[in-house]
């Protein structure tokens, strides 16, 4: 671990097999791991200890006594209506559909990995990799909230004045841009839906299809204004299935 404090896994994963050799793996690169086989067991370890990280199963056993902790979408959704604050790593064994990946995110799950890209070549660097990368994106956009002014790269918005700054250029935002740019800036490497960018803009009940076309309008103009202030050719919000991401490049944010 590079000579930082050992971190902390919760390994939740009903396969015995898999659990012993994802454990390994992580011990052998300097983790501290435990484990559990199941939601409830997991829970009672939460309960105890103070994690880093929380690698879940997206698929429990679904013949365990404990109906609600079977789905790991479920599972990660109930942490986090129970204020449960960790980053969260889900596996899966199967390619989820599109709609699957956005639904994870909108239960607070924080990173992604499907256990057909680990093998015994690669899996000592690819699931440590992750783990870092999961726990990294977390950490920053724990930093970012509640500022006043939110910085992401080489970006930073006014929420008082609605200007954007691109590194020296000043934008100036109308209301409704600054807000659904607070809701992206506050999520900066992660796809932001459309229904979560309607939530927190609008909060309100009406029928949120009537808003896709006003927010899509929102960022092509965000985009547009972009491309004509700092006289850049490409967008630097982008969209994705159903919710739209910052782009890495566009904000200075070199992989």
């Amino acid at each position: 671990m590079n000579g930082k404090q050992k971190r902390k896994i919760l390994l939740v994963e009903d396969l015995e097999v898999i659990r012993n050799d994802f454990s390994q793996v992580l011990i052998d690169a300097g983790y501290q791991v435990d484990t559990a086989v199941n939601g409830q067991d997991a829970i009672e370890k939460i309960d105890s200890f103070i994690y880093d990280l929380v690698i879940l199963d997206r698929k429990l056993n679904e013949n365990n006594p404990y109906g609600r902790y079977n789905n790991g979408v479920e599972f990660a959704e109930y942490l986090r209506e129970e204020g449960y604050i960790m980053p969260i790593l889900a596996v899966s064994a199967y390619i989820p559909a599109e709609d699957d990946v956005v639904n994870m995110k909108k239960v607070g799950i924080d990173g992604f990995l499907r256990k057909k890209d680990l093998n015994p070549t690669n899996i000592r660097e690819k699931l440590p990799k992750k783990i870092e990368s999961t726990i990294s994106k977390w950490e920053i956009e724990k930093a970012y909230a509640d500022q006043p002014k939110i910085s992401v790269g080489d970006f930073t918005l006014d929420l008082q004045t609605w200007i954007l700054t691109v590194r020296g250029t000043q934008i100036k935002c109308t209301k409704m841009q600054r807000d659904i740019l607070e809701v992206l800036m506050r999520k900066p490497l992660s796809i932001v839906t459309r229904e979560e960018i309607h939530d927190a803009v609008w909060k309100s009940a009406v029928r949120k299809d009537k808003y896709e076309k006003t927010i899509a309008t929102h960022i092509s103009n965000l985009n547009s204004k972009y491309r004509e202030e700092t006289s850049n050719k490409e967008k630097f919000i982008e969209m994705v299935g159903d919710g739209y991401i910052l782009r890495r490049q566009a904000l200075g944010l070199i992989e």
